[in-house]
């Protein structure tokens, strides 16, 4: 799970800023990984704290290299941020009911763009996270057909 994630993450990081971390599984069309990750993730055990571990670190090393790139803002400490990114993602996965019931957006579905509540979900995503990216960045994620 986590190579893919990192896999597609490092694709992700040469076409444009991201912070979702479970995207990558989304557009490899292994859902079923979601819901499994959903179930596992909650309870720590060696395994899956080794999974989570990893899933950080990695993403703390998109995340430089989208700094290093232009894309990202300067953070104070990378690999903290990218470990609460991890957990908010996570969190979001494991809640993923809520999620649905709260805002209208199953998280682990391949197409979240058909989601009814995606507006909402995006626009706050955007007004929380947007002090990461710098503006060229954010440009794109508005509007994804501007390269």
């Amino acid at each position: 799970i986590a190579r893919l994630v990192r896999v597609a993450k490092e694709d992700a990081v040469e076409e444009g800023a991201s912070v979702d971390v479970l995207q990558a599984i989304r557009e490899s069309g292994e859902t079923h990984m979601l819901r499994y990750l959903a179930r596992r993730v909650a309870v720590s055990s060696p395994a899956i704290d080794d999974l989570v571990d990893q899933m950080a670190n990695d993403a703390a090393g998109y995340m430089q290299s989208s700094i290093d790139a232009g894309l990202m803002n300067h953070l104070s400490d990378v690999p903290r941020a990218a470990k609460m990114l991890t957990v908010y993602a996570l969190g979001s996965l494991v809640l993923h009911d809520h999620v649905r019931r709260l805002i209208d957006v199953d998280v682990t579905t391949v197409d979240l763009t058909s989601e009814p509540g995606i507006a909402d979900y995006i626009g706050v995503q955007y007004d929380i996270f947007s002090g990461l990216f710098n503006h060229a960045a954010l440009e794109t994620l508005q509007d994804p057909t501007k390269e």
